[in-house]
């Protein structure tokens, strides 16, 4: 599958899931090392959006539990591979959005 269809299949998958319960789940580095957040709650932003300061198209996600200043952010060009199984879907091995409903 193409990295297009990925990410339209992607950006269905989260406009599905607008207002739906969700675990959003993100393991990242930091300067002390891995580390894995966690936001449960409502899915209010699954969107393709255009990033002025570097130029290039993202895709953003926010939960009703996530602090106001933060959302998930990706530039589409890093993303490698898109998984959706079930009830769940995964970016890159590293973020992982799941749904019960």
């Amino acid at each position: 599958m193409s990295q297009r269809t990925q990410i339209s299949e992607l950006l269905e998958n989260l406009e599905l899931l607008r207002g739906k319960p969700v675990t959003f789940k993100m393991r990242l580095l930091t300067h002390k090392g891995p580390k894995e957040v966690t936001y449960k709650g409502d899915l209010l932003k699954g969107d393709k959006v255009y990033d002025n300061l570097f130029s290039a198209d993202k895709v953003e996600i926010a939960t009703s539990k996530m602090p106001s200043n933060i959302v998930f952010g990706l530039p589409i060009e890093f993303i490698e591979n898109i998984v959706i199984d079930n009830n769940q879907l995964v970016i890159n091995n590293t973020t992982t959005l799941t749904w019960w409903f």
